[in-house]
């Protein structure tokens, strides 16, 4: 039985700006950025039918805490660290095993290993059944590490199905990942690297209308 996790992000703003966050005209915004992360989507897509997956997105439904699971999977962004740091304190408290992954992870390794029982560095494709297998054979790493870039044309369709259709009006398409530019404010490079790859243009359409026929 496996949770996958997003956790509520927090937002750092001024008086003024926080005004308009909150207000009803910037309603388009809010639910624009606070999409489901495309992670744990992918993940879930890699999971064997065998195990029973739930999704809890944190933006939009409370964590029952009560409920115990055999693993605990937990995607983040900077943003979010904080409290997913939170969440995986209290689960790992009551018993359940935590793996914590996203690219403020796989930036910070050593910090998040604070609060999980294991950690996963870059890309998930070729890492994800290492972790389950080990989970139950009782044998988890401290880290799991993505050797080398992931072939996206081998990625499988993230579960958009276990998406609450009354909590989005916006579901985000992934179509590629690395960015040549190489921003200094900004880790995607450093993470999925400078050289773009990108889903087959098949895959993408059929996400597309997959989402629409949900």
């Amino acid at each position: 039985k496996i949770a996958l996790i997003n956790p509520k992000g927090e937002q750092t703003l001024d008086k003024k700006m926080k005004f308009f966050w909150e207000g009803i005209s910037s309603q388009f915004l809010r639910q624009s950025l606070s999409g489901c992360s495309s992670a744990l989507l992918v993940l879930a897509g890699l999971t064997p039918k065998s195990y029973k997956v739930k999704l809890i997105d944190e933006n939009f439904e409370k964590i029952d805490f009560n409920e115990r699971h055999d693993l605990i999977a937990i995607s983040m962004m900077t943003q979010q660290a904080c409290r997913a740091y939170e969440v995986a304190d209290v689960f790992r408290k009551k018993g359940d095993k935590v793996v914590i992954g996203g690219i403020h992870a796989t930036v910070l390794p050593n910090e998040a290993k604070e609060h999980a029982d294991s950690v996963v560095m870059g890309e998930a494709e070729g890492i994800w059944n290492k972790v389950l297998e080990d989970t139950r054979n009782n044998s988890l790493k401290p880290f799991y590490i993505s050797e080398k870039p992931v072939d996206l044309a081998k990625s499988p369709m993230p579960r958009y199905d276990l998406l609450r259709k009354e909590y989005y009006n916006i579901i985000w398409v992934q179509t590629t990942r690395g960015c040549p530019i190489d921003c200094e404010f900004c880790a995607a490079s450093k993470v999925f690297g400078l050289k773009p790859r990108h889903k087959t243009i098949r895959q993408v359409v059929k996400g597309i209308k997959f989402i629409k026929n949900l």
